[in-house]
């Protein structure tokens, strides 16, 4: 990098990110566009039209740039641009009086110049004597920092101070700060003596001096008004789970999007780019070499021709769905609603039709509750395959379609303006060339791009995008449940701005009462408060004081067709003792019934869902509206060590079979229900936890057993309580199947 010289001159040039004619080179992330005959019509500064390369007529950038000053830039000269500044903001409360103790806390502001992303997070303390104090903590380029404000003031709502700054050349110079304050937000002019060079804004992070993020937290986004801020603190002292979630149980979610139009199960789009995997040799052998036909031609192939999406609803909710989510998009970035901001949707592409907003009417006609599941903050990184190469073969080096077509390849074809770039997310991990075989390549690629949770390097605006897809997706469809398929929250500062947006916004939609479930995994418990947790295919090991959910398939996420030829969906009994364990722990079930790509289900699924609401007929009232006993259950699989969950938890389906000790408890109202995971051979069951005598059994039930019944059967039961617990036996005739609920009545 040049540094101008250490004039006063050049150390404003350096400071503002302005040429020798004052023009700042100040361009917000979003609006890098195109140069020469490919550029966007502009409107020049004099109204003239103009193509984008006179605005800037010095691409390199220099300071000393030799020429006659354009006509249009000797006109303007002096105008602001505050209008280029790419300042990301989050929003909070107004409407405060401006005493002292109302700039205490945090601040953050960040803009973008032509030496690069500029963060700060400036930070205040008033004193019980009215002073203020004040530090800058700072990120430019590849230097943090920190430095105190001197001259903090605050006079009515007008704050002024100085920091100052160290610039590369060693020198300080004074940088004096003006602006106004309002409620949660600082509107600031940046001046070296009487030259400004920068506006922007400052959004309070925290309340609290010293209890909030720092510079390198991320920007923050405009989040919709309201008690949330962007903030862990904010979010787990706010959120409560609401109770239509708690009562409800069981959800249905169509994992569903172009991955499973070839039918091989998941994670297609990014496997079919590594060479030696069974889906790259079966796209080869059905669609052709990846260099020529990609990821986005099974995009345009997914037309959803026999989705019916009003017969597939009333399947899951005779099945017992209380609640509905839609795939909004998977980690191959394409957006299956009618998305603002990523062009390759569902609307544009394949179906043409809004998936998300179609499901969304649909569930909510037929008294369902509605939720998204969005996976697209880790396409960044599980995309890049679409950049690499065959190692070995007949292809060996020959670069796949991502790594060479451009939008204006697609001139006169089926995806004519759109540019392949926004759907595979740009080269970010190169391919070494060095590997020597598929085995190797495949290697190389888990451990160098297959899982990330982290804000991608030279971000280059895409997590603001992802921010902006999901606000998007949050503002169009209202869902009563948000699933976010990562480690806490997506991409640092990003995620918690969404989901601070998604509680506010999903707050004024329901006329203030907060209805909305936010789904995150793997949460530190500090932040568990937060949100709603999720175990992908594993569940809670005990009873868990808040609600959690685990996610879970019959099959493969996507649809793979090997599963149902050779009927191995997992079962009707494996699903219901799945569910009864995960309610009894004060847990929901969201079970994936995978669609085929042209919307249907197979005879297994549709006999699978058949199943479930037979089981639910009889077995619901034990389950829906239900809370957690004090001990979720007895029987040898409570003493046995829990095979361990693909994703944390506990296994999800136990190799092991249940017995006819293995029981579950739950409660509603009046009653226990004791759910038993297998039926008797001797028609009898002893339920140990009501043993009389005992010294929990008191505390346990709190009151003396008035009936047993079960559920299903009209017959009555006997039953008597001793001190080896409480006896019942079971009538001749099992009313169903897999499980069997005794309902005992308390008086």
């Amino acid at each position: 990098m040049t540094v101008p010289p250490a004039t006063r001159r050049s150390k404003l040039l350096w400071l503002s990110g302005r040429n020798r004619y004052g023009l700042s080179d100040i361009r917000p992330r979003q609006a890098r566009l195109p140069q020469g005959e490919n550029a966007p019509n502009f409107r020049r500064l004099d109204g003239v039209p103009e193509r984008r390369k006179h605005i800037n007529p010095y691409p390199n950038g220099s300071f000393a740039e030799p020429g006659p000053r354009p006509k249009h830039i000797r006109q303007h000269a002096m105008r602001p641009f505050l209008a280029r500044l790419s300042c990301l903001l989050m929003t909070g409360l107004a409407g405060m009086s401006a005493h002292a103790a109302d700039i205490d806390g945090r601040w953050y502001a960040e803009f973008e110049t032509r030496m690069g992303l500029q963060k700060y997070v400036y930070e205040f303390k008033s004193g019980d004597d009215g002073t203020i104090t004040g530090n800058a903590e700072w990120q430019r380029m590849d230097q943090k920092g920190a430095t105190a404000l001197k001259d903090v003031k605050l006079s009515g709502d007008t704050l002024s101070f100085v920091e100052m700054m160290t610039i590369p050349d060693g020198s300080q110079i004074s940088v004096t700060y003006t602006g106004k304050l309002s409620g949660d937000e600082l509107k600031l002019t940046r001046a070296v003596g009487n030259v400004a060079t920068e506006d922007l804004i400052a959004k309070r992070v925290t309340g609290k001096a010293g209890s909030g993020g720092s510079a390198a937290a991320g920007p923050q986004n405009a989040i919709a008004p309201g008690p949330f801020q962007p903030t862990w603190e904010s979010l787990a002292q706010g959120y409560r789970c609401p109770d239509w979630f708690r009562d409800a149980k069981f959800g249905i979610w169509a994992h569903w999007t172009a991955q499973c139009v070839p039918e091989q199960g998941d994670w297609y789009a990014r496997n079919m780019y590594i060479q030696g995997t069974r889906q790259y040799d079966y796209h080869v052998a059905h669609y052709g070499h990846p260099s020529t036909f990609g990821f986005m031609e099974i995009d345009n192939l997914w037309k959803a021709e026999h989705w019916d999406p009003e017969k597939l609803m009333q399947l899951y909710k005779r099945a017992g769905a209380k609640y509905f989510v839609a795939l909004a998009n998977h980690h191959d970035n394409f957006d299956t609603y009618d998305s603002k901001y990523q062009p390759w949707n569902s609307v544009n592409v394949g179906p043409k039709k809004d998936i998300v907003g179609t499901w969304a009417r649909i569930a909510r006609e037929n008294g369902l509750r509605f939720g998204v599941s969005n996976h697209s903050s880790h396409a960044w990184h599980w995309f890049q395959p679409a950049y690499g190469h065959d190692v070995e073969g007949p292809y060996a080096f020959v670069p796949y379609d991502a790594a060479t077509l451009t939008k204006a390849d697609g001139k006169g074809k089926w995806w004519e303006g759109l540019d392949p770039k926004d759907l595979y997310c740009g080269l970010r991990i190169p391919m070494p060339s060095d590997l020597k075989t598929a085995k190797e390549a495949e290697e190389w690629h888990q451990k160098n791009d297959q899982w990330f949770e982290t804000v991608p390097p030279n971000d280059n605006g895409y997590s603001e995008k992802w921010f902006l897809r999901a606000q998007d997706l949050v503002d169009k469809y209202h869902p009563d449940l948000l699933y976010l398929d990562d480690n806490e929250l997506p991409l640092g500062q990003y995620g918690l701005d969404i989901a601070a947006h998604y509680y506010n916004a999903n707050r004024a939609f329901h006329g203030g009462r907060l209805e909305a479930v936010l789904d995150a995994k793997y949460m530190k418990p500090e932040h568990r408060a937060a949100v709603v947790q999720d175990i992908e295919r594993g569940v809670a090991e005990g009873i868990s004081a808040a609600p959690w959910q685990t996610d879970t398939c019959i099959g493969s996420w996507h649809y793979e067709r090997r599963l149902f030829d050779e009927h191995k969906y997992k079962t009707v009994a494996q699903v219901v003792h799945l569910l009864v364990d995960v309610v009894s722990k004060n847990g929901n079930l969201l079970l994936s019934v995978p669609l085929r790509g042209d919307g249907t289900i197979d005879d297994d699924e549709l006999a699978f869902l058949g199943g479930m609401a037979k089981w639910m007929d009889v077995n619901g009232e034990a389950i829906f509206g239900s809370r957690p006993w004090v001990v979720y259950g007895e029987g040898p699989s409570t003493a046995e060590k829990a095979e361990a969950g693909q994703f944390g938890g506990a296994r999800d389906v136990r190799t092991k079979p249940y017995t006819a000790e293995d029981i579950r408890f739950t409660t509603k109202g009046d009653a226990i229900y004791a759910i038993l995971l297998d039926w008797p051979s001797d028609h009898g069951v002893v339920i140990k936890s009501f043993a009389v005598g005992s010294a929990e059994t008191p505390a346990r039930l709190g009151r003396e057993v008035a009936s047993v019944s079960l559920l299903g059967s009209a017959e009555k039961l006997p039953w008597q309580r001793d001190a080896a617990g409480l006896h019942v036996v079971l009538p001749a005739a099992r009313p169903g199947s897999d499980a069997y609920s005794l309902k005992i009545a308390l008086k």
